[in-house]
This record gives C-alpha cells, sequence and structure tokens, in this order.
C-alpha cells in the first residue's frame, strides 16, 4: 500500500524498532482512510515523491466509486491543489485553508512526509462555513477596491492563532475554523 520514506527499514537489536515503525504505518494507514472516508472520498495527499504520492492515491481510489474516480488525479508536475476534484496527489508541503475553503465538499489532507492526517469539519458544519466565507468574499469584493487582479487578497482572510485554528471575522460573526488542526484521536 505505501512505504513511507521516513521509516526505518533497519531493526533495533531487541527487535522494538520495526514493531514500533510498523505500528504507527498502521495508525498511519488507519486515520488516512478513516479520515478519507468521513470526508466523502475528498482526499488530497501532499509529499515529495510523486511515485510515493500516486501509490497511495491509488490504494485511496480503491475505496471510491466509478463516478468519483473520473474526477481523482494522480500527479501533475508543477499543478497545485485544485478545488473539488475528489481525489488528488499534489507535490506540496501545505494546503492553506483559503484553497480548502473553496470545494464544494469537506477535505481530508494526508502529507505522506509528516505522516499527519488532518480534515475539515463533517459536512452540515463545513457547508455553513464555507456559505458564510463565501459571503464574506462577496461583501469584501462589493465593499473594497480592487488590487491589481481585480481579487482581494485571501491570505489577509485568515488568520493563525497559536492553536494552529483559523479565524476568520466579519462585523456579523467571527468563524472559528478548526479544520486544519483537526486530527482523528490517537
Amino acid at each position: 500500500l505505501f512505504s513511507p520514506s521516513s521509516s526505518s527499514s533497519s531493526a533495533s537489536a531487541s527487535g522494538t524498532g520495526s514493531s514500533d515503525s510498523h505500528r504507527s504505518t498502521l495508525t498511519f494507514l488507519a486515520r488516512a482512510i478513516t479520515s478519507h472516508l468521513h470526508t466523502q472520498g475528498c482526499t488530497t495527499v501532499l509529499g515529495r515523491s510523486a511515485l510515493n504520492v500516486n501509490g497511495f492515491v491509488e490504494s485511496l481510489a480503491l475505496l471510491l466509486s466509478d463516478r468519483d474516480r473520473a474526477r481523482s488525479s494522480l500527479v501533475v508536475a508543477n499543478r497545485p491543489y485544485v478545488s473539488d476534484l475528489i481525489l488528488q496527489g499534489v507535490l506540496a508541503r501545505s494546503v492553506s485553508p483559503a484553497q480548502l475553503i473553496r470545494s464544494q465538499l469537506p477535505t481530508t489532507v494526508v502529507d505522506l512526509e509528516t505522516l499527519t492526517v488532518q480534515h475539515t469539519h463533517p459536512l452540515n458544519e463545513y457547508l455553513t462555513l464555507r456559505r458564510e466565507y463565501l459571503a464574506y468574499q462577496i461583501d469584501l469584493l462589493s465593499a473594497s477596491p480592487s488590487t491589481a487582479d481585480g481579487v482581494p487578497s485571501l491570505s489577509s482572510t485568515f488568520s493563525s492563532s497559536s492553536s494552529s485554528s483559523f479565524c476568520l471575522s466579519t462585523n456579523r460573526t467571527t468563524i472559528l475554523w478548526r479544520g486544519m488542526d483537526r486530527f482523528l484521536p490517537d
């Protein structure tokens, strides 16, 4: 299924190193698959190696319908994250919340370099947050002068706190979008 580049292939003298590495890999795989299913199969796999990323994408694709597989993509050189692909591989270190919120579905982000799995809120909460975010973006477009490309900066919309939560403030409400720090339980 997957061979993480950071795992140790040599066992320690007592043999526990190999066992711990195997257990951590199984835990990572269980988290990735559970989160992938939790977000209706909408998953982005990040990494530095196209071979590893594509292998992981192909493995997760086995859990998708033919229709969803048609909306999926392996790594494409120099292509960033694309919202609304069901399953995709990206050669990148991260995907920003401003990119993720553009997707119509909640998303799982699997990082093969750090062996972490993160996901946005469940569908009902995610749709509410997305609707409020889009309303905020419309307010920005109608209230502020255009930038050089005609669109206000999205990076100024989110601010990061020390707990890795992202806060979107408007004059109507404050939205705490904890999608990027919401891990599956240990």
